[in-house]
């Protein structure tokens, strides 16, 4: 089921945007992001949950007939492309566990046994409520 996405804010200064939906109310609840000053610690067990920020991420994950049908479906257009990777539901979010190398005012560092794959996205600890 496709939500609707609001952008509330795009950054200036970094990659980064806020966007929000509005969830039905027997829609599933969204995992909870730590919001507790001093809740993340150095060390800390967590999980990231994130998009691969390149169509070569995605693409990786998929076996070669599907790649095959997907290219044929969509040429050499990026954005039919990815149109393709959407109607077939494989752009999905990654979870990988881990933990925070550095925690500092402005940055966390998040370190996990991952592939060669980017992974931006909220970050809640193990223990979440």
């Amino acid at each position: 089921m496709a939500l609707p996405v609001h952008v509330d804010s795009l950054s200036e200064d970094a990659d980064l945007g806020l966007a929000s939906v509005s969830l039905a109310k027997n829609h599933p609840k969204p995992v909870p992001i730590e919001k507790e000053p001093g809740a993340a610690a150095s060390a800390a067990l967590s999980v990231l949950i994130g998009y691969p920020t390149a169509v070569e991420a995605i693409l990786a994950r998929i076996d070669e007939t599907t790649l095959k049908e997907i290219a044929q479906a969509s040429g050499s257009s990026t954005e039919d492309l990815v149109q393709e990777l959407a109607r077939r539901k494989l752009i999905r979010p990654l979870a990988t566990q881990g933990h925070l190398g550095v925690v500092a005012t402005d940055r966390l560092v998040y370190d996990a046994q991952t592939t060669s794959v980017d992974l931006e996205g909220p970050c809640s600890t193990v223990m979440a409520k």
